[in-house]
């Protein structure tokens, strides 16, 4: 049985097209209910939110992104819509967090693969419908859409959010470490700046009921739903065995 068969742009011109940094926030919240161990809250979501640092990057390109998300080899970010890449990506980020958990700060490096595995999800569940969708004729058009949509969805969850805490604390709060290949952390400070000079402003959602790509309705259902496959595929099955061998060690 497949795991993953459940139901459920560098700002100013680079197009994100996976979850957006608020559903990665809530998704990571949500995650922690299932957790029975104390955690740093505000490094666990410095990690969270660390694998999109690299849009701060000034030498951006799409390998980086590739590299910071753990695509499995020849996989292409933007281009993964099938059943078999997205088992390929799950085992790389699998494969990746076994020879490295022990490396890292724990509750960072466990919100960085709560980061890639809710884009697992995210792809699964919006991008790669929407994707497989488009015809060659309308994919640069419905591409901006995506991207403007989710904008406004992700500008309406983040005045949720702030409503009980106040996001700007929680990223100084935590800390962020380097990992070696993957995510460079002498960005982060870009990024935080990145996040409330553009994905944080003041974007109109008056019409948000209106999208018709990322809506309210599909993230919210990402959002609750996501958790319990990353239980199910990491937590449970893998994160929960990797710490008892580090604790026997």
């Amino acid at each position: 049985m497949n795991i993953l068969t459940f139901s459920i742009s560098d700002e100013r011109g680079k197009i994100f097209i996976m979850a957006y940094t608020m559903t990665h926030i809530l998704i990571a919240e949500k995650v922690l209910e299932y957790a029975n161990w104390p955690i740093d809250y505000a490094t666990y979501i410095v990690g969270t939110i660390a694998p999109d640092a690299v849009h701060a990057n000034h030498n951006y390109s799409r390998g980086l992104k590739e590299k910071s998300h753990i695509f499995a080899e020849g996989l292409k970010w933007g281009e993964v819509t099938r059943e078999n890449e997205l088992d390929e990506w799950l085992d790389s980020i699998k494969e990746f967090y076994k020879n490295n958990y022990f490396k890292y700060d724990r509750d960072f490096f466990l919100g960085y693969i709560v980061h890639v595995l809710a884009d697992i999800c995210s792809c699964r569940e919006i991008y790669a419908p929407f994707y497989k969708s488009l015809t060659q004729d309308e994919m640069e058009e419905k591409k901006k859409q995506f991207s403007l949509e989710s904008y406004c969805v992700n500008y309406y969850l983040f005045r949720e959010y702030s409503k009980s805490k106040n996001l700007v604390d929680v990223l100084k709060g935590g800390r962020s470490y380097s990992i070696s290949g993957v995510y460079d952390d002498s960005v982060f400070e870009n990024r935080i700046k990145q996040l409330f000079d553009f994905e944080f402003k003041s974007w109109d959602i008056e019409s948000i009921d209106k999208n018709s790509i990322c809506t309210i309705e599909n993230t919210m259902a990402l959002i609750e739903k996501a958790p319990q496959i990353i239980k199910n595929v990491f937590i449970d099955d893998f994160y929960s065995s990797q710490e008892e061998l580090a604790i026997e060690a």
